[in-house]
């Protein structure tokens, strides 16, 4: 899982598709929050709803980049499949010439 110091904010880069959690130097943002701060069952509950929340949204992300990854092979196996058929077709052509070639010298 991503962690990072500070996960009171949530950053979505739109190109990426990626859910960051920002991350902040200041002082005040150090700290995830003020009731974590405090402690107890508040915090435990916030961070456990928290890590839930980025668990759901990584595996979305794993779901979608599968997904891209199997319609990438697909793709590549269509070109590999034209890319053959324009080869059969060269050769095909190849013959031809070639059968031309062997008519006009008789």
């Amino acid at each position: 899982m991503l962690r990072t110091v500070c996960a009171s904010r949530v950053a979505v880069t739109a190109a990426a598709g990626v859910t960051r959690r920002a991350v902040s130097t200041t002082p005040a943002l150090l700290s995830d929050t003020h009731i974590r701060d405090a402690g107890g069952k508040w915090a435990e509950k916030e961070k456990a709803i928290e890590d839930q929340y980025f668990y759901k949204m990584q595996a979305q992300q794993l779901k979608r980049l599968k997904q891209i990854h199997r319609d990438e092979v697909q793709a590549s196996q269509m070109e590999i499949k034209r890319l053959q058929a324009l080869i059969e077709k060269h050769k095909e052509d190849i013959q031809e010439l070639e059968d031309t070639e062997k008519d006009l010298g008789k």
